[in-house]
């Protein structure tokens, strides 16, 4: 039997997230720039449905992340948006950056900030720019 209450609450945790959405982020999704998806993830042997983060939501992170140079904008861009260390690591995975499993959730968003940020900034310093 399908409990309606876990329902309602999967469902309140996205437009909490919806609400947290900056308006141009908002527009981006109306104009279709963008699009909302959940999957769902068996997970245990109770086979619980766990929302898992969608690769346009991860392409559409590194694509907002490239843009930008401010370690700090990035670093809170990532955290916002992805909650989950699991999450995390996709988008690790993505910009293929290596980590271990075993690594905290900081330490794997300072990879991924070196690997893209520091990275941009150190080759410019170099370039003289």
């Amino acid at each position: 039997m399908i409990n309606n209450r876990s329902i309602f609450d999967i469902i309140s945790e996205d437009f909490d997230e919806l609400s947290k959405m900056t308006d141009e982020e908002l527009k981006k999704i109306s104009n279709g720039e963008c699009n909302i998806s959940i999957n769902l993830k068996y997970k245990g042997k109770n086979k619980q449905i766990q929302p898992t983060i969608d690769k346009s939501i991860i392409d559409g992170i590194i694509k907002e992340i490239s843009e930008l140079t401010n370690v700090k904008t990035v670093e809170s861009i990532i955290k916002s948006k992805l909650k989950k260390k699991n999450d995390i690591e996709k988008l690790a995975k993505a910009l293929e950056i290596s980590y271990s499993s075993k690594e905290s959730i900081s330490n794997i968003v300072d990879k991924i900030l070196d690997a893209t940020i520091v990275a941009k900034l150190n080759s410019a310093a170099i370039r003289g720019q």
